[in-house]
């Protein structure tokens, strides 16, 4: 029985090492994924035509950055945009929106808050995993704001404590821990910049 119960308790060690590099190799391959997304930016709310191409597409685009939010933009500084998604009929999907230089991107990001209260939102290219951490917590009954920053994400909570999310982060369960008077498992650094999305 020993014998067998250290066996068993190697194994578990083994598998948990095992778990534990897994977990590391799928946060690096996001951390990649999401980085090459730096140069892009979703475009959300935009009416969307029939026959749209992709140059409607770059021409909407340059209008909304150029007239409201104030940053000089030309269809030359955009590589490609297009809708993403499956078409419904019912509501426009989002444009992706990819530039030739990440400052213009960064700078139109900066300035998205003057889309607030005007039917558009501009938010970052996340990663499918970044996506859906981002959304549980923008949903979550705890949660006062959420946002991202170079694609790591950010959380305000009802009770004022700010978190840093990944793409493992079980949403729930770490928001009423901290609810509930414990120490977040990541806090947000000082130097850490939220931007509400």
């Amino acid at each position: 029985m020993d014998k067998l119960k250290k066996e068993n308790d190697s194994l578990k060690n083994t598998l948990r090492a095992h778990e534990q590099q897994m977990r590391k190799m799928q946060k690096e391959q996001n951390d990649q994924q999401q980085y090459s997304r730096r140069w892009n930016l979703r475009v959300f709310k935009v009416p969307e035509g029939d026959g749209e191409t992709a140059d409607d597409c770059r021409k909407k685009c340059c209008d909304i950055f150029n007239q409201k939010v104030n940053v000089k933009t030309a269809v030359t500084d955009i590589e490609v945009a297009h809708r993403t998604g499956t078409p419904t009929g019912t509501k426009s999907r989002p444009i992706l929106v990819r530039f030739f230089d990440r400052k213009l991107r960064d700078q139109i990001l900066a300035n998205r808050r003057k889309l607030k209260n005007k039917g558009i939102v501009i938010g970052e290219d996340l990663t499918f995993a970044n996506h859906k951490v981002y959304m549980a917590a923008v949903k979550h009954s705890a949660c006062s704001s959420a946002g991202t920053v170079n694609g790591k994400i950010f959380a305000k909570l009802t009770n004022g404590t700010k978190m840093k999310l990944d793409m493992h982060t079980d949403v729930d369960r770490a928001f009423r821990r901290v609810m509930g008077g414990r120490q977040p498992e990541v806090q947000v650094e000082e130097t850490d910049r939220m931007e509400d999305a």
